[in-house]
């Protein structure tokens, strides 16, 4: 008799220890799935946030640099800059006269 009741509490007890496991995974994927979706969702937000405060991020940097004297010219203006002081130097420099003539 003690030898069956023993049987029937190891046998109940593998099954509450297997349908605990299943339980704890199928939870598990559930928050696997909810996380997902809320990081979707705050992706989104932050997305649609960046989207509405970014022409506003654009015009304060704006006005930083003009307060500042800044100029946010890309590289070829820059080039194109140094070019024509580059010229106006020779123009300059070829006009003036030797002073011992």
């Amino acid at each position: 008799m003690l030898v069956r009741a023993y049987r029937l509490t190891d046998k109940f007890g593998v099954v509450t220890l297997k349908l605990s496991l299943a339980l704890v995974e199928t939870l598990l994927d559930g928050v696997g799935v909810l996380w997902s979706a809320v990081a979707a969702l705050l992706r989104l937000i932050a997305r649609a946030i960046w989207f509405v405060l970014r022409p506003l991020f654009m015009l304060i940097s704006g006005i930083v640099l003009g307060v500042f004297g800044l100029s946010r010219t890309t590289g070829r203006a820059r080039s194109a800059q140094m070019a024509r002081r580059a010229a106006r130097e020779q123009i300059d420099s070829a006009v003036i006269e030797d002073p011992l003539r």
